[in-house]
């Protein structure tokens, strides 16, 4: 089964995250739970609060883009 690492903002209705942000559901989450029972895919959640967005000059990413390529959990 192939883990996928997958970002997650809050996006209402599409993603809703708890007030801790430990926890999530909506619709895009749904759609994850069916996948991960095609035993194909399975998803490891990051809560992050930005989406981020490529820094001039630095060349460096910040927010959810910044922590993916990070590997930041």
């Amino acid at each position: 089964m192939l883990n996928l690492r997958t970002a997650l903002s809050a996006w209402d209705p599409w993603i809703v995250l708890s007030g801790n942000k430990t926890e999530a559901h909506g619709v895009v989450l749904e759609l994850y739970d069916e996948l991960t029972r095609s035993q194909v895919f399975d998803f490891t959640y990051q809560f992050s609060s930005l989406y981020g967005g490529f820094q001039e000059p630095s060349g460096k990413w910040n927010g959810m883009v910044g922590e993916m390529l990070k590997n930041v959990n």
